[in-house]
């Protein structure tokens, strides 16, 4: 993927773009963005989605302007590395609960596990877990869950396209293959011995946006009969960015000392890759750029009230505007729901640089 320029320090007063953070385990969603607001000197910023203070992962993070695409993200499936260790359950549904349940005794086959997993994929329902944001009554659900309280929830539907194990470790019973935060790669051995108390499955999984993976890990052992909770997780896929695009809180603090901003600074339009790009006519920037409807060549081709990236003619194919497609009495036009009208400014915004 394409990133920025770096740009000398003091040539920009105010900086555009997506940086895609690699959050460490510990720190919550908010505790990053307010780092980041103290390192770069700036108070438009957001993130596009939480990550839970124990996960790990890919945090795309919205700087400037580009705070102002957050609705148009690609919010849909995200993916996620997960270690669930069984026979042991929590209240948190993850490692940091107390423990409420313990099956010391089981032997799981794999076969047992393939078609418990399997069941678990499609369209499900999931109840949000007590330590979630979900807001009950004007309070969230984790705070209510501080005090001690458990309330009824409301199931919800969620998408679960795949659930793939890569490897399983623990006491014996099982074959080590490594750890689930060091990327491990690989299937479990078919002819791969039971799994016991204490076995933990990494697994893959591809998710829709708003499933909770500790919910997920806590039901599969309830299936198995073992009881689990989720001991570890990284999010390797969200709004389009993977981990090989992400950056460390170090690098991007050394970035800033060294050239004044995070070289690894992503356009705004790397996060609209899902929208399809549109090349508009030299004399229709000005016009769509105050807000007017115009006819691009190619429009029939996207059904009415799609989403297209207007795009102007010149080298850097800057970002003009986000458009719905619609007919109107002049045919099908592109209408500007977002306009960007910094996106002439080469080298200090990030809506000049197509992704």
């Amino acid at each position: 993927m394409k990133r920025m320029e770096p740009i000398q320090k003091g040539t920009c007063e105010d900086i555009d773009g997506i940086l895609v953070v690699l959050k460490p385990p510990g720190m919550t969603s908010h505790d990053v963005i307010a780092w980041l607001r103290g390192v770069l000197k700036i108070r438009r910023i957001g993130h596009t989605g939480t990550l839970d203070p124990l996960a790990a992962g890919v945090l795309p993070v919205l700087i400037g302007g580009a705070t102002r695409v957050a609705q148009f993200m690609a919010t849909g499936y995200k993916k996620y590395r997960a270690e669930i260790l069984l026979g042991v359950s929590t209240d948190t549904l993850d490692s940091s609960g107390r423990v409420t349940r313990v099956v010391p005794e089981f032997r799981i086959d794999r076969s047992t596990l393939e078609r418990v997993l399997s069941s678990f994929t499609g369209r499900i329902s999931q109840v949000p877990p007590m330590v979630s944001a979900v807001h009950y009554e004007g309070r969230r659900l984790y705070e209510l869950a501080r005090e001690g309280r458990i309330v009824e929830r409301k199931p919800r539907e969620v998408e679960v396209r795949e659930i793939k194990v890569v490897g399983f470790r623990g006491p014996a019973g099982t074959a080590s293959k490594g750890d689930a935060s060091q990327g491990m790669d690989g299937d479990l051995d078919p002819g791969a011995p039971e799994l016991v108390f204490g076995s933990r499955v990494i697994v893959d999984i591809e998710c829709s946006s708003g499933t909770y993976i500790r919910s997920l890990a806590s039901d599969i052992g309830d299936a198995l009969g073992t009881g689990a909770h989720l001991s570890f997780l990284v999010r390797t896929l969200a709004c389009g960015f993977a981990l090989t695009d992400a950056a460390t809180l170090e690098e991007i603090k050394e970035s800033v000392d060294r050239l004044g901003r995070p070289g690894m600074l992503l356009p705004v339009a790397s996060g609209l890759r899902h929208i399809p790009e549109v090349t508009l006519a030299g004399e229709d920037v000005m016009r769509v750029q105050n807000g007017a409807s115009v006819i691009v060549a190619g429009l029939h081709h996207y059904e009415s009230g799609s989403l297209v990236r207007l795009h102007a003619p010149d080298p850097d194919a800057s970002l003009v505007a986000i458009a719905k497609v619609v007919a109107a009495g002049e045919g099908i036009v592109a209408r500007p729901i977002r306009v960007f009208p910094d996106a002439g400014r080469i080298g200090c915004r990030g809506f000049d640089h197509r992704s």
